[in-house]
Order: C-alpha cells, then sequence, then structure tokens
C-alpha cells in the first residue's frame, strides 16, 4: 500500500522497480506488507484487550 501511493510519478515507480529487484527490496516489500497486516491485527488486538480489561474491572468490583 505504501509502494502504490509512493509510484505515482514515473522516477519513483522506476526506483521502487529497481529496490524490488535488489535483494534488500524483497525484504523490504514483505516488511511493508507484513506492517501493514500487523497493523491491522494490532489494532483489533487493543481493541479486544480493552473489551477485556473494561470486562475484568467490571468483574473484580463485585468480587
Amino acid at each position: 500500500m505504501k509502494i502504490v501511493m509512493l509510484g505515482s510519478a514515473p522516477a519513483v515507480k522506476s526506483h521502487i522497480s529497481w529496490l524490488l529487484n535488489t535483494e534488500y527490496g524483497h525484504k523490504f516489500y514483505y516488511i511493508s506488507e507484513f506492517e501493514l497486516k500487523f497493523s491491522y491485527y494490532q489494532s483489533n488486538f487493543v481493541t479486544a484487550t480493552a473489551y477485556f480489561l473494561l470486562l475484568f474491572s467490571s468483574i473484580s468490583n463485585y468480587l
């Protein structure tokens, strides 16, 4: 997604295609894909943790 947003200009596009052909570029691409997926799951995890803490605090008030 970051690469698609950056790739609007043709010069940037050619630079990114060159970067993806290098070993570092492949790692960079996979890291950015992983970051996108991880940030999505992380936001869901934070929401779930907040709900769990809310539930736990309401239960501990009754104990």
